[in-house]
């Protein structure tokens, strides 16, 4: 096959990636500007070009006809030009700069190269449902082998304005056939036909159809036997990837081509709804070509991960109700704090329109305060909180910048957010991290936002439903134990197991000061609830920093300049050292306390992603590895961190599926979330005793073999707090 690469002019520095992904097809390369495509065309087809490979955003625009088009939204699409295939691919240089890109980029190529390989997607073909049509539609679609369901919504009212289904036949022959329909959520004739097809027993597909399920429930007319996602079967193969659908179709169907920009093109109701109905063809297909390809270790992956869902659902649906006054008091205070902050701000930089918010003007304070301008190229949190070292005075605008953010962010996340019949609202997702551990964001019903990353100033405004209790069970040092026991380190699992107070160990331990002395300074601190840094914090985060191997520039990022400084001073450092090299102390201190994690597990984990680039948990869940541990420590850093928490979030995960299914399906409790390591639910005034059969729950022993090939015992304890009507007060 004689192919052709077509690619920007910075693509002719790395042509040379291609020879190894062509097996030894011939290509002729050209880099730089295109104006028409016939230019490039007809000599090709002269030439005896067999297909095209191009990364030439103009190129692309001009055979999509799409002035929106870009390489990174079309990468994987396979457009066909008088009688020519044109293969879009992403810029050669990713495969360098990341790790995916030599995998996707061969994956890509062997659409051209491989055809036969490839499943082989159904024949689009659709129609709107109308009066006289729908009974036959509905008697035929309850023939199918599957079906998949997706609607189109609007914000005001949060309508369903149509929705699509997609059945899916398996004839005598072996072969798949679909067919596509749309019904228009106008009015209640709509609506009861739309509960009929969802009722059906077929099988139902959807793509992150927490999303499509939230409404429907709102509708009343949930959809029966939901039992397979594509977002949650492509993520439990590859979780390293994109999942929208538009990036699991790239991957998955071979004569696919970006379509995601005709929803907002859509010139009239017949285009928005064939939009719609395409939708369902794709997320069809997607499934055939996943259920067909996918390993049998990514299979059972997802009959861990996909019943998270509904409990994830239920909770999400729940939301938690909110003291409006409360709210109001808080929403003075905090924006009292902003409009001091930024008046001091302005004060002292002797600029009075001077915006904290603003990328422009804070880089530009930047050159100011004397940070040399390769550091002051953006001014994001981690960029200002590294320069923040360059001298005193970048140490004090910079950190109330930061402070600043922050509390704006607090006010327009919480204080602000669009509340729900006077409810906070939000949505956790168990696809939504590489580790496994559940993710939040804002609602499915365009409000609310991130229920875990509450912050403590707002919690007061989080009330028990009237008749009910707040409760939280939390996994204590749950992390830690998972480290203590995968690493088989005798001195860690000692501590993590032992009665006494684990940071303050650890402080004895990492920085020789008397455990008793530093209780007494906690202690103190608790009594006069004061915010003082004590030796404590300090061991708790440098222990969280080295758990997850951390390096000294990074430990300093994450703790925060004054914080460092707060370290020296305590620790008495030698005053001529930098932060870097207290960081560098700091970490030192905990390799010596713990020797085998950085070196025996770190070293099994290299050789587990070597040898099968794959990482297996106690508890079954194995995540494929595009990262090279053993020449990246960003990858090291990666999967370091993804065994503990994988484990951590595995065992929480699996008792928030049986708090479920045992007492928020019976109505006993009201389940909220799972925040990290707890669970957040309400009970009944005078159940206490539920929430000891909560507690219970959660105690699962879990069989770890450590690094040392010793298979040992976990049970990670828990804390629980109870009786509270506001969430604060836990």
């Amino acid at each position: 096959m004689r192919l052709l690469y077509i690619g920007e002019k910075d693509d002719s520095k790395f042509t040379f990636t291609l020879k190894d992904l062509l097996a030894g097809n011939p290509c002729t390369v050209y880099c730089g500007d295109v104006l028409t495509k016939a230019e490039l065309l007809n000599p090709a087809k002269r030439a005896g070009v067999s297909a095209i490979l191009t990364s030439n955003t103009k190129l692309v625009k001009l055979l999509t006809g799409n002035p929106k088009a870009t390489v990174d939204k079309y990468a994987g699409s396979l457009l066909k030009e008088d009688g020519l295939e044109v293969l879009v691919i992403p810029p050669l240089e990713q495969q360098l700069t990341t790790s995916t890109g030599k995998h996707l980029m061969a994956r890509y190529i062997s659409k051209l190269l491989k055809k036969d390989a490839w499943f082989h997607q159904t024949a689009f073909t659709w129609e709107i449902a109308t009066e006289e049509t729908v009974g036959a539609l509905l008697a035929r679609f309850s023939t199918a082998k599957y079906m998949a369901v997706d609607i189109e919504t609007r914000k005001d009212n949060l309508q369903i304005t149509c929705t699509g289904y997609c059945a899916v036949w398996l004839g005598s022959d072996g072969k798949y056939t679909t067919h596509s329909i749309v019904l228009p959520m106008d009015n209640d004739f709509w609506v009861a036909q739309c509960s009929l097809f969802n009722a059906l027993p077929v099988p139902k597909i959807m793509q992150n159809g927490q999303y499509d399920a939230s409404y429907f429930i709102r509708y009343g007319i949930p959809p029966t036997n939901y039992i397979f996602d594509t977002l949650n079967l492509f993520h439990c193969w590859y979780s390293e990837f994109p999942k929208s659908l538009d990036f699991i179709s790239s991957y998955c169907l071979r004569d696919f081509q970006y379509w995601k920009d005709e929803s907002a093109e859509a010139a009239n109701q017949v285009e928005y709804f064939r939009y719609n109905a395409k939708d369902t063809w794709v997320t069809a297909n997607c499934f055939l070509a996943l259920m067909l390809e996918m390993p049998a270790w990514a299979r059972a992956n997802y009959l861990t991960e996909f019943p998270l869902i509904f409990p994830c659902l239920h909770a999400a649906l729940e939301g938690i109700a909110i003291d409006s006054k409360e709210r109001d008091r808080l929403t003075v205070v905090e924006t009292a704090k902003l409009d001091n902050s930024l008046a001091e701000l302005r004060a002292s930089l002797g600029s009075p329109k001077f915006n904290p918010s603003s990328p422009v003007q804070v880089k530009k304070l930047l050159l100011v305060l004397g940070v040399p301008a390769k550091d002051a190229t953006s001014s994001d949190a981690k960029t200002l909180v590294k320069a923040s070292v360059a001298n005193p005075f970048a140490a004090w605008f910079l950190g109330r910048i930061v402070r600043y953010r922050e509390a704006r962010k607090l006010l327009s996340s919480y204080l602000e957010a669009t509340l729900l019949n006077g409810r906070y609202m939000y949505s956790l997702s168990p696809s939504g991290t590489d580790t496994g551990r559940l993710a939040s964001r804002e609602s499915s019903f365009w409000c609310g936002g991130n229920i875990q990353n509450t912050p403590a100033e707002v919690k007061s405004m989080y009330v028990a439903d009237k008749g009910w209790l707040m409760a939280e069970v939390d996994y204590s040092q749950s992390e830690a134990r998972c480290v203590a026991y995968l690493s088989g380190d005798m001195n860690l699992i000692t501590v993590v197991e032992g009665s006494r107070d684990y940071h303050a160990v650890n402080a004895e331990m990492f920085f020789g000061v008397p455990y008793a002395e530093v209780v007494e300074a906690e202690a103190v601190r608790k009594r006069d609830k004061t915010t003082t840094f004590t030796i404590r914090d300090l061991s708790k985060r440098v222990n969280h920093g080295a758990n997850y191997n951390m390096g000294a520039g990074v430990l300093l990022d994450t703790m925060g300049v004054e914080n460092v400084q707060r370290a020296k001073k305590l620790l008495k450092l030698p005053a001529n050292w930098s932060l870097k090299q207290v960081c560098e102390h700091l970490l030192a201190c905990y390799d010596k306390a713990y020797p085998q994690v950085k070196s025996r597990w770190y070293d099994s984990i290299k050789y587990s992603i070597l040898t099968t680039s794959m990482l297996r948990s106690a508890l079954g869940w194995t995540r494929y590895c595009f990262g090279k541990p053993s020449n990246s420590k960003q990858a090291l850093n990666s999967y370091v961190a993804h065994v503990p928490q994988n484990l951590s979030v595995s065992i929480i995960n699996k008792a928030f599926m049986l708090v479920w299914q045992q007492l928020a399906l019976t109505g006993r409790i009201r389940l909220k979330a799972q925040i990290h390591d707890s669970l957040l639910f309400q009970y009944r005034e005078g159940d206490e005793e539920v929430v000891a059969i909560v507690a219970k729950l959660l105690e699962i022993p879990t069989s770890v073999t450590g690094s040392d090939n010793i298979t040992r015992t976990m049970l990670i304890p828990n804390d629980v707090k109870l009786g509270l009507t506001r969430w604060r007060e836990l």
